[in-house]
């Protein structure tokens, strides 16, 4: 079984991590999508490793974040 998992490095998305490999044998493969937020998102990528994820991908979307919901957002008022 495969399983993906929009992974933020919470209690909630780390747990699922966990359990997905242990009790199920599933290879997880983990996504994060930076949309410009503070945290250190090198660091969520190596949180997943460490909880068992056999894949990690990190989207930059801080670009199309900002045009398609930003923008469009302070043009609304």
């Amino acid at each position: 079984m495969k399983a993906v998992v929009a992974f933020s490095g919470g209690l909630d998305t780390s747990t699922i991590v966990v359990l997905l490999r242990k009790k199920y044998e599933a290879e997880v493969i983990t996504v994060t999508v930076d949309v410009g937020q503070e945290e250190d998102l090198l660091g969520v990528e190596e949180w997943a490793y460490k909880l068992g994820a056999n894949k990690h991908y990190l989207i930059d979307s801080k670009e199309e974040f900002a045009e398609e919901y930003i923008f469009r957002a302070i043009k609304a008022n």
